[in-house]
């Protein structure tokens, strides 16, 4: 069903709020295990990367739902991993060569309601990636495989909408705008679906195609200039249709569509005489 509320003008505060959904910290109210509070064994919950102060990060306290802990415990693991770290009988870590407690682990605070309805503020750590790999080696078993594959694939999906926004900053205003809580297949699936269109291909598989390394960025330094050019035109058209409300299947047809009539002036255009 197509969105009602009203599009604003591209650039505009409107668009910028909803960019913001993308960098806000998830409530967290169904995974916030208060101290002495037991958790299940395995998460039912996506593992939730967040972005700030220009980096991504986990949040200990959904962290612990899926390493099946109580929160005040993972608190407690992480207060001792910072401590080995720090640890004077290891030398100064910063001339011995032992990264700092803060690449993995940066301290926090969350604020939650206590029995008598009261509010009381909690410790929490915000936990890099290699700090999630940190936790992660400290596991067995399925719970260590499945808290693994999680973040590798989390930390990844931030990092290409990471590149998405670099590339066209508009569409992905126009993406947050429009999703009441903007996830990153959201804007990956729109740019594929662009992709697909221009180029036959998701940016994935272009880069197999051209045995480019997958871990390259953005494919459009590798793009001819017509593919560029009929690439920025989608993406230019697909940001009004965004806006506009329509179904992803509407918008895909209209921008093939769009993409035919691309192709068709740049064909009649190489048939002119000169």
């Amino acid at each position: 069903m197509a969105e009602t509320k009203s599009a604003p003008t591209v650039g505009s505060a409107g668009a910028s709020a909803g960019q913001a959904n993308i960098h806000e910290s998830p409530t967290h109210k169904a995974i916030v295990p208060l101290p002495g509070q037991k958790v299940k064994n395995e998460s039912t919950t996506a593992l939730v990367i967040v972005e700030r102060k220009g980096g991504f990060y986990a949040d200990s306290r959904n962290v612990a739902e899926w390493v099946g802990k109580r929160h005040d415990h993972l608190i407690r693991d992480i207060d001792g991993y910072c401590d080995d770290l720090q640890n004077p009988t290891l030398g100064n870590a910063d001339n011995k060569g032992i990264p700092r407690p803060e690449e993995f682990f940066i301290p926090g605070k969350f604020k939650a309601e206590t029995g008598n309805g009261m509010n009381r503020q909690y410790r929490l750590y915000w936990i890099t990636r290699k700090g999630c790999e940190f936790v992660a080696n400290k596991l067995t078993g399925r719970k260590g495989t499945l808290f693994t594959a999680a973040y590798i694939e989390r930390f990844h999906q931030m990092e290409q909408l990471l590149e998405l926004r670099t590339e066209c900053p508009a569409l992905t205003e126009a993406i947050a705008w429009r999703h009441e809580n903007p996830q990153a297949y959201h804007f990956s699936n729109e740019f594929d679906m662009i992709n697909r269109i221009a180029l036959g291909m998701k940016a994935k598989q272009f880069k197999a195609a051209h045995a480019i390394d997958p871990s390259a960025g953005s494919i459009r330094p590798y793009l001819t200039p017509e593919e560029l050019g009929l690439v920025n035109i989608l993406q230019r058209v697909d940001i009004g249709l965004v806006y506009a409300g329509l179904s992803a299947e509407q918008r895909e047809g209209l921008l093939r569509q769009r993409a035919a009539e691309a192709r068709l002036v740049r064909l009649a255009g190489r048939g002119r005489p000169s």
